[in-house]
């Protein structure tokens, strides 16, 4: 067979190309990674991992499964989160993060990003230190309270949107977003309060914002890669083509990706591509980083100023202010910016699909109570487990009540750029669209609304004619210019009326159908004809040309700020969205206030509580809305029944019917601080007989006296110096001298150090006993298996021992109960055993002694304690009284045997009562001595059962009187 092999100089060739192949393949990717970073838009710090901020703050964190509570400066969408191993957004885990005490629910805010990278996202700039408060520019609604409990550590704190200020021992700093972060972990279990002012969400409000953003918000937040690809910007143009206003803008995209994409946490994307392109074109599903990553993409492609917000939702609420905020509830949304309102809060992931998974985990976790939240995502819309929506049809959703919106496509364009869009009817118009006869044609490119500048055209044959006098309602307003075009406009009137003068129009105008946008798209449903917002009620008479419309000359109020007497609120006056500007404000009939170009006034409240009417009207549009205006409340309550000095009083805060938290309270102009979540704060009052508690907030002060400090507390010594008076009343009576007095207390205390010590020995001595029997029982144990390992006991004789011990051990607990058990058991009557009459002697022998030993009390004192008494007290003689005390209790408590020390017993108990008679009767302490010697013999004992010379012939009951403990 021939060698087919190359020579070995065209093997040399080849290895030169292969090798000249890798080195173009390197230079291409050294190529993809200079050119984007060279770009501008697209910075160097998106090809590398971006490791904490600029300023040198250490918050990015390291640690894992935090959750939300540890961001960093970057965040992978579909990736990890700061320096976090996991995807904190994905995680359906029930563990608590942290717990929360708030006068509402709200979205728990820890960060926000600003630059968009094509895969996640950066925070750009330098964070400050904070110093006491968050400066945030915007219009301020709702203030909100809170208090926040950390359950893990944390870096980045969870606050409400706007956060104004938190009280928190650890340095923090401000992010460029306003987040919270810590220059140090948090531990788990610190608390800290805050609180935030939240911006107005009303939706007629936000459709009349505008377009005028500061400089710098549209530079930084409406930047996109020039990776981002045409296609995405061609889709969200045709997407927004009809929109009025930055918020129709917004509300379209949140609906469209709320009705086109599922939920779902299994989602994911293929690296090297821009996500938010791909979550548009090529993804049929997702979860919370794509859906926000995706609305903030198409507005900025839109040049609306938009940015990437994380942090935790609403959470479960457990109590009516008290909310527990769990892993599963990380999640990430969408802030709008709209100008001279500030940022407002988007969330166009699907509600109630979130929350259906994040109550299946939380009932297969078995946790306590029940998951079913209500949370407020976007503006104007709730979500919850069985349905999500707006709460108001026609203003919640960003469209006009009668406006036809304007149809979505289900499938977004081809990747080849084309758009696929489903064939829809055009609604039915009171002219033909289809044909123009000919002659002059008038035409306006939007809907007319009072207020709404609109652009007329007018044309001959389809050619544009100029020097044409337009008439709003007979009234000139302006005339055609070179492209048969003027701009004026809409009058504050109910009929509108459009027509042309300034030419002698020889032959008959007809007239286009008025336009009301290109209706291309649906949402959720087919297409439906709604009724127009203006309705064209045509009519083209021979030799006159116009056309007349029925406007909506209602004007709607929007009310941004506390209704608070003597507070201010700015109000905003809008039609459809269209601001009334000029307009006459009054207030309960009073002129206050005149609207501006952006059809805003502000208004003060009467210092008076109650209802008031804001109205507001320009020609024919007019407005009214009644507002209650809520006064300032303070209640004071003592925590005892009485106000006492020194002792704390409730102060409650209220703002008419509602608690008022943050409200600075003051006693006798000194602030003692802030009343909490539940609009109390438990104070102490100073030593005063009147002082004057107050609370401040919204500029008003509230005052309360608090009098009768001094009588209270008279009244309340009174009973017990009455008690006083009576017992020293019967001490004089009783003819106690403050010597006797004296020597009573000094027996009292010496009687309680020696109780106390006798306690103390008599618990070593049980201590010292049973270690005693532990340290044996252990070395028989040892002694035991040494004697197993050498073989000179077998494992049955080991066996065996134990079962012996074990029977042993039964056997004398249950003798000791048995023996227990007859001491506290009266006798049955029949014949008695020698050792229970043994017994019964000895008990006996104890009575008599007992009746001679004058302690008070002596069933409750012990053996040890009687003994005691009758040595040091009643000087008995020792050896005799502790004789009898050893027999006692190894008889009644040890179980030992009666017999044996029955004599010992009696010749105690017949020396105690000698000594007791030689005494009485003043014999000599040697006849005391000869009779204590004559005892000890056994002829001397016997007979002995009386108490003869103790003055009873009855023996005591030896089984009471016998104290405790041993």
């Amino acid at each position: 067979m021939p060698d087919r092999s190359p020579p070995p100089e065209s093997r040399g060739r080849e290895y030169g190309r292969a090798l000249l192949v890798l080195c173009c393949a390197a230079a291409l990717v050294l190529a993809a990674s200079l050119v984007p970073a060279l770009a501008g838009n697209a910075p160097a710090d998106a090809l590398v991992f971006v490791e904490g901020g600029s300023d040198g703050d250490s918050s990015s964190g390291s640690s894992s499964g935090l959750g939300a509570l540890d961001n960093g400066n970057r965040t992978d969408v579909g990736g990890s989160l700061g320096n976090q191993s996991d995807n904190a957004f994905r995680s359906l885990g029930t563990e608590t993060h942290f717990t929360v005490q708030s006068t509402t629910g709200a979205y728990w805010r820890t960060g926000s990003y600003d630059r968009y990278t094509g895969s996640g996202w950066t925070q750009t700039g330098d964070s400050r230190p904070y110093d006491g408060s968050v400066d945030l520019d915007g219009l301020r609604d709702t203030e909100v309270s809170y208090e926040v409990t950390l359950e893990r550590s944390a870096t980045s704190l969870p606050t409400v949107w706007m956060p104004q200020r938190v009280s928190l021992d650890e340095q923090l700093r401000v992010t460029p977003g306003g987040a919270l972060r810590a220059t140090e972990s948090v531990p788990a279990g610190t608390t800290y309060t805050g609180q935030s002012v939240t911006p107005p969400s009303d939706p007629a409000l936000l459709r009349s914002a505008g377009r005028d953003y500061p400089p710098d918000v549209a530079d930084q937040y409406t930047r996109l890669p020039d990776s981002t690809p045409d296609r995405l910007t061609a889709f969200t143009d045709e997407l927004t083509a009809d929109a009025n206003s930055p918020y129709e803008k917004a509300v379209r995209i949140e609906r469209w990706l709320e009705a086109n994409k599922t939920y779902s946490l299994d989602a994911s994307h293929e690296t090297g591509a821009d996500v938010a392109d791909q979550f548009v074109f090529e993804m049929d599903e997702g979860y919370c980083e794509y859906f926000a990553t995706t609305m903030v993409t198409m507005l900025r492609s839109q040049d609306v100023p938009a940015r990437y917000v994380i942090g935790y939702s609403t959470g479960q609420r457990t109590d009516e202010n008290s909310y527990t905020v769990r892993g599963m509830n990380a999640h990430a949304w969408v802030e709008v910016y709209f100008p001279d309102v500030g940022w407002v809060q988007f969330d166009p992931t699907p509600g109630a699909a979130r929350l259906q998974e994040e109550q299946e985990a939380f009932e297969a976790s078995n946790e306590n109570g029940s998951y079913a939240p209500t949370e407020q995502g976007s503006p104007g819309e709730t979500s919850s487990i069985n349905e999500s929506g707006s709460e108001t049809p026609g203003e919640g959703n960003g469209l006009n009540a009668a406006e036809t919106p304007p149809s979505e496509p289900s499938t977004p364009p081809s990747s080849e750029g084309t758009a696929t869009e489903s064939p829809t009817e055009s609604p039915e118009t009171t002219d033909s669209a289809d044909t123009h006869p000919t002659g002059y044609a008038l035409d306006l490119n939007t809907t007319p609304v009072p207020g709404r500048s609109v652009n007329v055209t007018v044309a001959n044959d389809g050619v544009p004619v100029s020097g044409v006098t337009v008439l709003f309602n007979d009234e000139p307003v302006g005339t055609t210019d070179r492209h048969g075009s003027v701009v004026a406009t809409v009058p504050y009137t109910t009929e509108f009326t459009v027509s042309l003068a300034g030419r002698d129009v020889e032959r008959q105008a007809a007239l286009g159908a008025p336009t009301r946008g290109d209706l291309r798209y649906a949402l959720d449903a087919p297409p439906v004809t709604l009724l127009a917002s203006a309705q064209s009620n045509q009519s083209a008479p021979e030799g006159n040309t116009s056309r007349s419309y029925r406007l909506d000359t209602n004007v709607s109020l929007s009310l941004t700020g506390e209704p608070v007497t003597g507070n201010e609120i700015t109000l905003a006056a809008t039609i459809r969205g269209v601001p009334v500007r000029d307009a006459a404000v009054k207030l309960d009939g009073e002129q206050v206030a005149t609207t501006d170009e952006r059809g805003r006034a502000q208004v003060t409240l009467p210092d008076e509580s109650g209802n008031v009417t804001l109205a507001v009207s320009r020609d024919e549009a007019a407005g009214a809305e009644t507002l209650t205006v809520r006064g300032l409340g303070l209640a004071v309550e003592p925590a005892l029944p009485l106000s006492l000095p020194l002792q704390p009083v409730v102060v409650q805060a209220r703002l008419g019917n509602q608690s008022l938290a943050g409200a600075t309270v003051s006693i006798d102009g000194e602030s003692v601080g802030e009343t909490t979540v539940n609009g109390t704060l438990r104070p102490d009052l100073p030593f005063r007989d009147s002082v004057t508690v107050s609370v401040s907030k919204y500029g008003q002060t509230r005052e309360q006296q608090v009098t009768g400090l001094y009588t209270n507390a008279a009244l309340v010594a009174f009973v017990p110096g009455l008690l006083l008076v009576a017992l020293g009343i019967s001490v004089v009576r009783r003819g106690v001298t403050p010597r006797s007095a004296r020597r009573v207390l000094s027996r009292l205390a010496d009687r309680l150090l020696r109780t106390t010590l006798a306690t103390l020995v008599g618990l070593a001595a049980v201590v010292d006993s049973a270690l005693h029997r532990a340290v044996d029982a252990a070395r028989h144990v040892v002694a035991t298996l040494r004697a197993l390992l050498e073989r000179r006991r077998s494992l049955d004789e080991v066996l065996g021992s134990l079962r012996a011990w074990l029977l042993a051990l039964v056997a004398s607990n249950r003798t000791r109960i048995r023996e227990a058990s007859r001491r506290v058991t009266p006798t049955s009557g029949g014949p008695s055993t020698p050792a229970e009459e043994d017994s019964r002697t000895i008990r006996e022998a104890w009575g008599r002694f007992l009746a001679v030993v004058s302690i008070p009390r002596a069933r409750t004192k012990s053996p040890g304690e009687i003994a005691t008494h009758a040595i040091t007290v009643d000087e008995l003689p020792s050896d005799p009284v502790e004789t009898l005390r050893d027999v006692f209790r190894e008889v009644e408590y040890g179980g030992r045997d009666a017999s044996e020390r029955l004599p010992r017993v009696e010749a105690a108990i017949t020396a105690i009562e000698a000594h007791l008679a030689a005494r009485r009767d003043g014999t000599d302490a040697e006849t005391v001595e000869r009779s204590d010697e004559t005892s000890d013999t056994p002829e001397a004992t016997e007979g002995t059962g009386s108490t003869e010379g103790t003055g009873s012939t009855e023996p005591v009951d030896p089984a009471g009187p016998t104290g405790g403990s041993r």
